[in-house]
């Protein structure tokens, strides 16, 4: 109950009212199907300024983040600068270099 009464003293409100309040936003988060991922993110940073689509990229397999020579990330739906290896390369460590002598 004291929590109850500090959060409602925080914003300004009788410990009843802020536990109605508390009752609205569980029974106003229940109803309804929630929005997806991507309507929810574009709704959040409607402010920002962004105008570019952001492409889709369901069903394409991930890959790791291209950097430029200058150690920069590239940005998103920019070409590929190199291919990518048929095989992970492997290194050989020292212990692996000492069984073989």
């Amino acid at each position: 109950m004291e929590k109850l009464r500090r959060r409602a003293r925080r914003h300004g409100r009788s410990t009843e009212e802020e536990a109605r309040e508390i009752l609205r936003n569980a029974v106003r988060d229940e109803g309804g199907e929630p929005k997806a991922l991507g309507s929810r993110l574009a709704a959040r940073f409607a402010g920002v300024g962004l105008t570019e689509e952001i492409p889709e990229l369901r069903g394409q397999p991930a890959r790791p983040a291209a950097r430029s020579r200058s150690g920069t990330s590239r940005s998103p739906g920019s070409p590929r600068l190199a291919k990518r290896p048929s095989q992970p390369a492997t290194c050989a460590t020292s212990r692996d270099s000492a069984s073989h002598s």
